[in-house]
């Protein structure tokens, strides 16, 4: 029973790791315009802490709208996710950019970074996401590249799996740009989260397999013996 507890512990180690907190905040930035949205705070339509929905019918010509939902459950993997659908349909918008970015803090969970990114794109226009960590835990820190995916100029998807987190606290910050050069019209989905590290998946691996194999002993134990 020793082993079984003892790996019953390091399994939970492995899975109950210290996910982000509800400190994220949504910048939003067009030309010499930017809106900063903390979660629950003035601009946050969305009351649930860890999410904040945000909408803007006219940011220097840009239409958008930004469903931002941070993944806190222990269940899944920690990370944070992005929705934004935005438009640009007049002059004074074209040729100019829109950049989202989402960021979080005390995140505590040291493996490999995976910026996942899709994208409907109807019209003139391009998109890109991109990704960090930073090790000195600070709302939108880039101190750590984790990638680029895009950008597309076409309805499109992708992933990369960039580099390892801290092995402390740190800051996540998603960012997705936007570029008109024409109307054109985005539908975009973006998550960037953690992926284990080879070594880990085989300890973790190997915790499940002693939780198996002590949960089967300590039942052949308990089993009444046959009549004689």
């Amino acid at each position: 029973m020793k082993k079984l507890r003892f790996a019953v512990i390091l399994t939970v180690a492995l899975t109950g790791s210290m996910f982000g907190s509800t400190t994220d905040q949504l910048k939003i930035t067009s030309g010499a315009t930017t809106v900063t949205v903390v979660d629950n705070f003035v601009g946050d339509q969305d009351a649930a802490n860890g999410s904040i929905v945000y909408t803007n019918p006219y940011l220097n010509g840009w239409d958008v709208e930004v469903t931002f939902t941070f993944t806190s459950s222990p269940s899944h993997q920690p990370g944070i996710e992005a929705s934004t659908d935005a438009s640009c349909a007049v002059s004074s918008c074209f040729g100019s950019g829109l950049d989202v970015q989402y960021s979080d803090i005390n995140f505590y969970f040291p493996e490999n970074g995976r910026n996942d990114y899709s994208a409907i794109v109807d019209g003139s226009g391009s998109t890109a996401q991109v990704a960090w960590f930073d090790k000195s835990n600070t709302i939108f820190g880039r101190d750590t590249f984790i990638g680029t995916v895009g950008p597309f100029d076409t309805t499109s998807s992708g992933f990369l799996i960039g580099t390892a987190a801290h092995s402390s606290f740190y800051s996540m910050t998603l960012e997705q740009q936007f570029f008109a050069s024409g109307p054109v019209t985005f539908n975009v989905d973006g998550k960037v989260s953690m992926v284990p590290e080879p070594g880990t998946v085989v300890l973790f691996g190997t915790a499940l397999a002693l939780c198996a194999a002590g949960l089967w002993r300590h039942k052949l134990t308990e089993r009444p013996s046959s009549a004689k």
